[in-house]
């Protein structure tokens, strides 16, 4: 078996034991939206915001939509560094050892999860933005860092991505 085989089947085999998980690095939820009730539909401009080709401010500038300016958001992605979390007490489903990483967050204590090579959902008491974060049953570990990136599609019709989100109204359906 060549060295590359080799080297491939141990990172296969510790991402799935979650002993060295890169989704858990630099994990992006595509189409997701970060907290409960976010919609993406037609927003309301703020504050100038620059559009850019790609989720990046390095990437060409496409277009800048202006205060007052109504605009649909298409999608968005989640760029986020989870938390982790080692089960140090046998809980429901989850045994001592186990390792969760916590992806996106939904609202009301819901996340996206990734445990043991597979997406799982899990219900916690806080949310990833709550400085305390504690349990009885396992160990929480990092900081939650989250990025959010929203395609917009201007009233030129143009099209393209910000992370400034705090520019926009009309997120929250609930209100």
């Amino acid at each position: 078996m060549s060295k590359s085989i080799v080297l491939l089947l141990y990172i296969f085999s510790t991402a799935v034991n979650g002993e060295n998980l890169d989704i858990a690095k630099d994990f992006i939820a595509e189409g997701a939206c970060p907290f409960e009730c976010c919609t993406y539909r037609r927003w309301e401009v703020t504050k100038d915001t620059q559009l850019y080709e790609r989720k990046s401010q390095e990437s060409t500038k496409v277009v800048i939509v202006k205060i007052g300016d109504s605009i649909q958001v298409l999608t968005g992605d989640v760029h986020v560094r989870p938390l982790k979390l080692t089960v140090v007490k046998n809980h429901k489903t989850h045994l001592k050892g186990d390792v969760i990483w916590l992806l996106n967050y939904f609202g009301e204590g819901n996340y996206a999860a990734w445990k043991a090579g597979e997406h799982i959902s899990v219900e916690l008491p806080f949310s990833p933005y709550q400085k305390s974060k504690s349990l009885d049953w396992a160990v929480v570990e990092g900081s939650y860092k989250m990025d959010w990136w929203v395609k917009i599609k201007a009233a030129n019709g143009l099209e393209g991505w910000t992370n400034e989100v705090g520019n926009f109204t009309n997120q929250d359906s609930c209100g």
